[in-house]
């Protein structure tokens, strides 16, 4: 199947299927709706590993990524995402007061503990009318697994509770529980959407039972990968992405946007 889609081909430089439809969705969803937000300058993308979502999401060189992850930031680096990088804890930004325009972070402030600290400082940091702009799981990401898809409610609460602890997820919230914690660090909420739904993310756990199928996608046998991942995978995988849409309830994943105003 060939696609002539940028975003999705783009998208399938991670190794993972699951992180593919995962990241995929949520990348098209931050650019078809707040592409003007993101391209406010400076800017400073918390949590932002490898720089593959930066790269993916602004079409430009972002001025400062900031993760504790050493070997990340070099890659980073090498793909020249950023202007300057910061090993440090988004709990102390290496920057001074009000100092950016945009504050940006994509599926990393559930992991980060300290969460009130980390406001703290995306407060300090961003100018008058500046932006908070962050994607994160909710509370809706744990009731939905291939348990869940076979109706086995008990296990799949089970095993979502595992599952979130496995993945250091602490931060998990609904936009109006997201909307009164900015508010106590001068954020006021101006926009947010969910979205991926349930049967999305049944099928996402689904793909990442078989991590092993990173070989699908980036191994030595170009042959399997063709016969697996191009002619079956990948079409599924895009059909997903293709119809995904933004979920009024229900949805494991949410996207806020919040202007700082105090």
């Amino acid at each position: 199947m060939k696609i002539k889609d940028k975003l999705f081909t783009n998208t399938e430089g991670y190794v993972y299927p699951s992180t593919i439809i995962f990241r995929a969705i949520e990348f098209k969803f931050l650019i078809e709706k707040f592409g003007k937000v993101l391209s406010l300058k400076p800017a400073i993308d918390l949590g932002c590993g490898d720089g593959v979502a930066a790269k993916t999401i602004f079409n430009r060189k972002m001025e400062y990524g900031l993760d504790l992850d050493k070997l990340a930031l070099e890659e980073a680096k090498k793909n020249g995402v950023y202007k300057k990088v910061f090993c440090s804890s988004a709990t102390k930004i290496p920057l001074g007061d009000k100092s950016v325009r945009l504050v940006f972070s994509n599926s990393s402030m559930e992991h980060m503990r300290d969460i009130d600290g980390v406001l703290s400082e995306a407060a300090r940091v961003s100018k008058k009318g500046g932006f908070l702009v962050f994607t994160v799981p909710t509370g809706n990401f744990k009731k939905y697994s291939v348990f869940s898809s076979l109706g086995l409610k008990r296990l799949a609460r089970i095993y979502g509770k595992m599952r979130d602890k496995r993945l250091d997820h602490f931060h998990c919230y609904s936009l109006g529980e997201w909307t009164k914690r900015l508010k106590r660090h001068g954020f006021q909420v101006v926009d947010g959407y969910y979205y991926l739904d349930r049967k999305t993310i049944e099928y996402w756990d689904l793909l990442s039972w078989g991590h092993k199928l990173r070989l699908l996608v980036r191994g030595p046998s170009s042959g399997l990968r063709q016969m697996i991942y191009d002619k079956w995978l990948r079409e599924s995988i895009y059909g997903y992405y293709k119809k995904a849409k933004v979920v009024k309830q229900g949805g494991a994943a949410v996207c806020v946007v919040a202007k700082r105003v105090g």
